[in-house]
């Protein structure tokens, strides 16, 4: 739930280009991943990642707080989401505008 408020909490806007569906996104940790089936959740990705405007820059977490990747149904890897309160994110290879290269 923590991880679904601080997506929540980041989108600017509720537009947006691409809309996932249920199922379409997984969190992963080391042995498994879970699909995110909650439509508020998706809802919440698909802004933060196609939204509009600049994503804000924020510190790094500290080494060794907990992460998760984010992934596809396809297996292909959309990003991470980490820290003590999983509030921070890193968005792998997504040329939308939104996202600056190696921040």
């Amino acid at each position: 739930m923590a991880l679904v408020a601080t997506i929540a909490l980041l989108c600017s806007s509720a537009a947006t280009a691409k809309d996932f569906a249920p199922g379409d996104l997984r969190v992963c940790g080391a042995k498994r991943c879970v699909p995110i089936e909650s439509r508020d959740a998706v809802r919440a990705f698909s802004a933060f990642y196609y939204g509009e405007g600049r994503a804000m820059v924020v510190a790094k977490p500290a080494l060794g707080a907990p992460a998760f990747e984010i992934r596809f149904r396809d297996g292909g890897k959309a990003g991470m989401v980490g820290s003590a309160r999983l509030d921070r994110s890193l968005v792998y290879g997504l040329n939308c505008g939104r996202f600056r290269r190696g921040r």
